[in-house]
């Protein structure tokens, strides 16, 4: 069923992506499976419709009071006059850019959100291949397969983006890459085609 929580911070990464921080019950944690998703939904008004999309939380089970998102905003782009030119601007991306701190949020969690579970059994090396935003289900997979009490699995991380400057989560990805040089390698790919 679904749940309502407060949007407690918002922090800009960079120039169309913020993190966003809802409120949970003091020490309580999320406990979302790895690799699991929430749904979150808008709360239309009277003539607006339910917008629904599925959201990976970058922050892992030990953080308490609190989960994150990692949401890019969307605009409108192309010439709305040519059909195969054009994208609207995203409805869940800008209902949520367009929050004020202590607005109510509806999310739910439902079991076909989880993909293949962790610990992956029997798998020694792991190929992870992400552009943009679609790093945060990697970051769920990468926190419990290097934190993880004896996991030795390795792991090729091949991660595009347009630019430098949107490289999403560089620092944590870089620590990690750092601490554990012996089987997690970060690749970056910059540019488009």
């Amino acid at each position: 069923s679904w749940k309502e929580y407060k949007l407690i911070s918002v922090t800009p990464y960079n120039h169309d992506t913020s993190i966003f921080a809802f409120g949970l019950d003091a020490g309580q944690s999320l406990n979302l499976p790895v690799c699991g998703c929430l749904l979150m939904a808008n709360m239309p008004e009277e003539d607006e419709p339910e917008e629904v999309r599925p959201y990976t939380p970058i922050s892992d089970n030990s953080m308490l009071g609190k989960f994150e998102l990692l949401i890019k905003r969307y605009p409108a782009w192309g010439d709305p006059s040519f059909a195969n030119n054009y994208k609207p601007p995203g409805k869940m991306s800008n209902f949520i850019h367009n929050l004020g701190l202590g607005a109510t949020v509806r999310f739910k969690h439902i079991a076909v959100n989880v993909k293949k579970q962790y610990p992956f059994t029997g798998v020694r090396t792991i190929t992870m291949l992400a552009v943009g935003v679609g790093i945060a289900p990697m970051l769920q997979a990468l926190h419990a397969l290097l934190t993880g009490p004896n996991d030795s699995t390795r792991i090729v991380f091949l991660y595009g983006n347009r630019s430098v400057e949107d490289i999403l989560m560089r620092k944590k990805l870089d620590s990690w890459a750092a601490e554990y040089k012996d089987r997690f390698k970060m690749v970056y790919v910059v540019g488009s085609g």
